[in-house]
């Protein structure tokens, strides 16, 4: 269909994107940006309107007139009038569009959609760490699976329901690791729903028993907290080493370490923490920043939903503060981070590393900074801390969190034996 000498008076919803023009002024470098949109306009017009198969004549009376397949109609078409060629041309191309935009929609899987949704999902959470874990478990479960080949409008309720418990069959899923991954398709379903793809999220109406979900254990102790008599040890290794200044390039690391198993800080947190972030009183820091592992970047933000915290300093942990802000001193060290020997954060592998290694120097089980902040919840439990306190201690939204994941016995059996002796 010839439409040069009627593009300036078509009027339709079309303009090309800032890389569209890009890249076609790349290969037709000659033309003018104005010439240049007018050809892609043209274009567009020419393939949306190639295939109708109707021709498009001017009437007796000056409008113009053409035929649309209907089936409804007894001769499988309907008449389309207008007053003038362009309205006609103009009238056509909305209604191929639409057409166009609704076999697209029909065709959409989560194979296409997944991009598209991760990106807006990515807009919308604090933490990297979640978008991490979506894309470990969209590539362990989704990718290369049938289901991310089926279009969203064919997902109903006994697809996703013969889907959602084979997953959990085959790969022996707990309850956690099931809403883990199955929020993936819950999320971008609803996604589908707000953009008009699909009338409803058929993910709703799924429910697995529970009585399917692999039963989980909590893990021992001894792998997953600092046991009173070896914290003892740990913590007297770790002030000899920054006594002895086993570390050359960041020396306050002993101290950092230390720090953690007094606070409970996330290690993005203890390596943002700065000196104008302990409050008038000395007694207490404001946790509202961390240092992104990825990028190095420091955020005015801390991992989840919590957000900032104000978190109470043991008389121990204002003593590291004072030792640290001694030892910058008479180095002639002014950073405004409270273990760091520079302007940067110390770094996250510095402190990390020293928990292997001093486990390893006192004969422990390896241990991370993530198991020295399930200590310091342990102990502070172990202490008789109001339980609701300590979870705004750490930062979690639910104390359920608190007690399953970070609750631990720390104590000897000879010491447990004690106690259930006294207390019965």
């Amino acid at each position: 269909m010839n439409l040069g000498h009627l593009i300036d008076k078509i009027d339709i919803d079309y303009s090309p994107s800032s890389d569209e023009l890009v890249q076609f002024l790349k290969k037709n470098a000659k033309m003018t940006l104005e010439d240049a949109v007018l050809f892609m306009k043209k274009t567009e017009l020419e393939r949306i309107l190639d295939n109708h198969p109707f021709a498009i004549r001017e009437e007796y009376d000056g409008r113009w007139a053409t035929y649309l397949r209907d089936p409804e109609k007894k001769n499988g078409r309907k008449r389309i009038v207008k007053a003038s060629e362009e309205q006609l041309i103009s009238f056509l191309y909305s209604y191929y569009k639409k057409q166009d935009e609704k076999t697209r929609i029909a065709k959409l899987t989560l194979l296409d959609i997944y991009p598209e949704w991760m990106e807006y999902k990515s807009l919308r959470v604090g933490a990297q760490n979640t978008c991490d874990r979506i894309s470990l478990d969209w590539k362990k479960y989704y990718l290369n699976t049938e289901i991310v080949k089926i279009p969203l409008l064919m997902l109903d309720k006994m697809t996703l329901d013969d889907w959602a418990h084979k997953l959990v069959r085959n790969f022996s899923l707990s309850k956690k690791q099931y809403n883990n991954m199955a929020i993936i398709m819950r999320q971008i379903l609803d996604y589908a729903v707000e953009k008009n793809y699909i009338k409803e999220n058929n993910m709703w109406k799924v429910h697995i028993d529970k009585n399917l979900f692999r039963p989980i254990r909590k893990k021992d102790s001894s792998y997953e907290v600092f046991m009173e008599d070896e914290e003892d040890r740990f913590k007297e290794y770790a002030w000899e080493c920054f006594y002895n200044k086993s570390h050359k390039k960041q020396p306050l690391t002993p101290l950092a370490v230390l720090f953690l198993l007094q606070t409970g800080l996330r290690i993005g947190e203890l390596r943002a923490l700065m000196y104008s972030d302990i409050t008038e009183d000395g007694k207490h820091i404001s946790v509202d920043k961390m240092v992104r592992v990825e990028t190095g970047e420091v955020v005015e933000s801390t991992k989840g939903v919590f957000g900032g915290r104000i978190v109470a300093l043991s008389d121990e942990a204002i003593k590291i503060i004072e030792t640290a802000r001694r030892f910058q001193k008479e180095k002639g060290v002014s950073s405004r981070y409270i273990f760091s020997m520079n302007e940067k954060p110390i770094g996250y592998h510095a402190v990390n590393k020293a928990y292997y290694s001093y486990c390893d120097a006192i004969g422990t089980q390896r241990k991370s900074t993530h198991k020295a902040r399930k200590t310091v919840v342990s102990a502070l439990f172990d202490g008789g801390m109001n339980p609701d306190e300590i979870r705004k201690m750490v930062g979690h939204v639910d104390i359920r969190t608190t007690y399953n994941s970070y609750c631990y016995n720390r104590r000897s059996d000879e010491t447990n034996r004690e106690i259930l002796n006294k207390s019965l």
